[in-house]
């Protein structure tokens, strides 16, 4: 009786049912990579912001991110120097006395900031686009 129920149902965790990694499997694994990287890469793309300069919470100017540019603002104890290269800003030199804000990386996203505080300045990448709902329910 027992050699009927075995011979009826096979064993599914035998060695040969479980195939090692192919070929095939190691190229969707591959083309999976490759679309992630594009799509973070690549899709927004050409979607730039654009540079805020904030005094005591007063928008002073607002430059693109497109042209490679260098400029200055004033602040409260003096001049600073910034550049906006490669779709980034940096600050290039500043009065303020302990340069804290030189040694900021360069911004480049959405919502980044470099603060100069002795000179009451606010740096910001803000968005291009208009801000609206992200999506809407019923």
């Amino acid at each position: 009786m027992t050699s009927i129920i075995n011979s009826r149902f096979p064993s599914t965790l035998s060695t040969a049912a479980i195939k090692p990694f192919a070929f095939g499997d190691a190229f969707i694994v591959a083309l999976l990579i490759v679309a992630a990287f594009y799509f973070f890469t690549f899709v927004n793309k050409g979607r730039s912001g654009d540079v805020a300069i904030i005094r005591d919470n007063i928008t002073i100017a607002t430059y693109p991110l497109a042209p490679d540019r260098r400029f200055f603002i004033t602040g409260k104890i003096g001049p600073m120097e910034l550049e906006i290269k490669n779709k980034s800003v940096k600050v290039l030199s500043s009065t303020c006395p302990k340069q804290i804000c030189l040694d900021a990386a360069p911004i480049r996203l959405s919502g980044q900031q470099i603060i100069c505080s002795p000179n009451h300045i606010l740096i910001e990448i803000v968005s291009s686009q208009r801000n609206g709902p992200d999506a809407v329910t019923r």
